[in-house]
């Protein structure tokens, strides 16, 4: 999975935000000097790992596959007929069996040109983010289908789609499987859980033990716990990885 930076988000109601193109339009740094966020560090970034992993194999012989996680204003700009065009030019992840989603950073789109503003950390920002995320995803179209294949997640997207549909599981939900060939020996397993918060027992049910009763159950309404675990046979022995993430309901 790679860490495609973006453009960083601004302050809501900010006066540089709405006309801003410092992002778009910054030319790579001479070697060996920093440079702040910009398209073409961004599109640089993603050609020198895609480098980097073609002299690298696994135990099958295998090249590794990258999951490559653009942040909004990426999106946005490789979808602009004057600043973009510019993520297929050198190599074509697609056909690498490479696959595209977002960088989930705390930012929701102005509705402005390029201005994308700080989300707020409460469950109507994280709704905002992830749906205004997952629209400039879509906007990428290559061979008249969306680059990222309509998903904005893996794995656990079944689950988290919901999110983005306004919907929310009410229950604990399990499901498994395995990936397409040629990769079918790679399993699946995604579990979505209310999370509890538990309540130290109080000797007086007084207004103060009300009140935190009443927010933990507040809590697990409004918060399911996604776990993914992905499994497969190394050298006769079994390897895992797990991830775990959580989605508040709006």
């Amino acid at each position: 999975m790679t860490h495609v930076e973006g453009d960083r988000g601004e302050p809501v109601g900010s006066r540089i935000c709405p006309t801003a193109t410092v992002y778009q339009t910054l030319p790579l740094p001479p070697p060996g000097q920093t440079s702040t966020e910009s398209f073409a560090v961004d599109i640089a970034g993603t050609e020198l790992l895609r480098e980097i992993l073609q002299n690298n194999h696994d135990s099958y012989g295998s090249e590794p596959k990258l999951f490559i996680d653009p942040a909004g204003e990426f999106w946005q700009t490789e979808a602009d007929p004057t600043y973009g065009g510019k993520l297929f030019q050198k190599y074509d992840y697609q056909a690498l069996g490479y696959e595209f989603g977002i960088q989930g950073h705390g930012i929701y789109y102005s509705g402005a040109n390029f201005c994308w503003y700080n989300s707020p950390h409460i469950a109507e920002g994280v709704q905002r983010k992830l749906t205004d995320l997952h629209n400039a995803a879509q906007t990428v179209v290559r061979n008249g289908q969306p680059v990222n294949g309509g998903l904005t997640y893996t794995g656990g997207w079944k689950l988290e789609k919901d999110a983005l549909e306004g919907k929310f599981p009410g229950s604990d939900e399990e499901s498994e499987g395995s990936l397409d060939e040629p990769f079918g020996q790679y399993k699946w397993h995604v579990k979505l859980r209310r999370v509890e918060i538990p309540v130290p027992p109080q000797e007086e049910q007084g207004a103060q033990t009300q009140l935190i009763q009443m927010i933990a159950k507040q809590i697990g309404e409004a918060l399911r716990e996604i776990k993914l675990s992905v499994s497969w046979e190394e050298l006769s022995e079994k390897q895992e990885v797990v991830v775990t993430t959580h989605v508040v309901k709006k």
